[in-house]
């Protein structure tokens, strides 16, 4: 059942994602071309970008003979309810260490990641930040001396992975010519995982990389970038050099607030964005990236006559114990 699952996973993984050319009188009159990669219609379950770290996590615990998966999240975790997906279509246990008390009113992440068989371990904020420390993770380890330990948000190598699968996708739309090859690649970035893939596999050939910064700790994103070019090259990868020459930054200027805040000019935002789009937007991540993409054409940072691609990396499912905050948000705004 295994082998058959981490198939499936990979059968998920290699179907090309559709893609959506936005249309509006903005864009019209700005003269900017924008197109998104719609990861979010990947996979209902295991969401945008979610499914793509993950498969090399789940290879590997099939290969090493793991019988349990444990990570760590929110109670809005796209993360984890990724893996809770994977773990059951995989017939296999996953663990999830929640940020949060038990007697918290359930969101809807954490009723599916019950109904998906997760077993759930709810751990203060004080705990929680402990989650990266050795100390913390050889405990972990002790509770679950079988268990492979992910990462929060499938980060690390195993992830870039991920990263360098979603920008092979990308890649092909471009020599198929389903979508033009784009002067700037943007996308929200959280642990610069999916972002550092990118700029690895460089699909744009020439264009440049902007990561959307959706947490306030810019500078450990941008090392962890760095890391995997320095890996390049220290492998004798023949075209490190041209990694290095690459243009990428990661852009602080619409974290709204911090990480899962959002301000009442982002939920008006993402509001208006829908209606004239049709695209829907989470408002931990991708909003913020379309949010930071409206202002930066506004202002002529991004110039006429530019194609930007915009990459939407999921995170969908985390909305829905979120609604009622952006319809309140937007109408204190109004």
């Amino acid at each position: 059942m295994l082998v058959d699952g981490i198939q499936a996973l990979l059968d998920a993984a290699e179907t090309p994602p559709p893609v959506s050319k936005l249309q509006s009188k903005f864009l019209r009159d700005a003269a900017v071309q924008v197109s998104v990669v719609r990861f979010d219609q990947v996979d209902s379950a295991l969401s945008g970008n979610k499914l793509y770290k993950l498969i090399p996590w789940c290879q590997r615990a099939v290969s090493e003979g793991y019988d349990t998966l444990v990570s760590f999240g929110g109670w809005h975790s796209n993360h984890l309810h990724a893996l809770a997906a994977a773990g059951h279509r995989l017939g296999v246990k996953t663990v999830g260490y929640v940020r949060g008390y038990s007697h918290q009113p359930e969101s809807p992440t954490i009723r599916d990641l019950k109904t998906l068989g997760m077993e759930l371990v709810f751990v203060s904020r004080g705990d929680y930040r402990l989650r990266h420390t050795p100390e913390y993770l050889s405990d972990v380890s002790r509770s679950w001396p079988s268990a492979l330990i992910i990462p929060e948000g499938g980060a690390g190598p195993k992830g870039v992975e991920g990263g360098r699968l979603m920008a092979g996708h990308v890649s092909r739309l471009i020599q198929s010519d389903v979508i033009q090859a784009p002067d700037i690649v943007m996308m929200p970035v959280g642990t610069a995982t999916t972002f550092a893939g990118f700029v690895d596999r460089d699909p744009a050939r020439g264009g440049s990389y902007v990561g959307v910064a959706a947490v306030d700790d810019v500078e450990t994103m941008m090392s962890r970038v760095q890391m995997v070019l320095n890996a390049a090259s220290l492998a004798g990868d023949s075209a490190a050099d041209q990694r290095y020459a690459r243009q990428w930054h990661i852009n602080r200027d619409y974290i709204c607030g911090g990480f899962g805040k959002m301000s009442p000019s982002l939920a008006a935002f993402i509001t208006r964005f829908e209606s004239v789009y049709g695209v829907p937007l989470d408002p931990v991540y991708n909003a913020k990236a379309f949010y930071g993409l409206e202002q930066q054409i506004s202002d002529g940072s991004i110039p006429a006559g530019t194609h930007v691609l915009m990459v939407h990396t999921g995170g969908l499912q985390g909305r829905r114990g979120m609604q009622d905050r952006i319809e309140k948000l937007t109408s204190a705004s109004a």
